[in-house]
């Protein structure tokens, strides 16, 4: 499926990126090579009977509780801890200490 250089100008331009165009040349073969080996995946088999050898989440073990045994030692590896915590950067800057 062949993507033309109307088309990336036109996803740029709504992306808000400034391309060359030489990168809308390069772009427009990037994305139809993409779009060509999707098409190539909806060939693959997809029925109940062919799925069967594929895991499904019932098969999967169950999370176990290790009632935090092992936290110590986790909090042990950490760069800092405060209170049984990990202390990270703060995200949001608040003016007040992030634990």
């Amino acid at each position: 499926m062949a993507i033309s250089k109307e088309e990336i100008e036109k996803i740029a331009r709504l992306s808000r990126l400034n391309i060359t165009s030489e990168e809308q040349e390069k772009y427009s073969t990037q994305l139809s090579a993409i779009l060509d080996y999707v098409e190539q995946l909806k060939e693959l088999p997809n029925t109940e009977a062919e799925l069967e050898n594929f895991r499904t989440l019932e098969e999967l073990r169950a999370d176990e509780n290790d009632s935090g045994r092992f936290q110590e030692k986790i909090i042990e590896n950490a760069p800092e801890s405060k209170n049984n915590y990990f202390v990270v950067p703060a995200v949001f800057e608040s003016g007040e200490e992030n634990v």
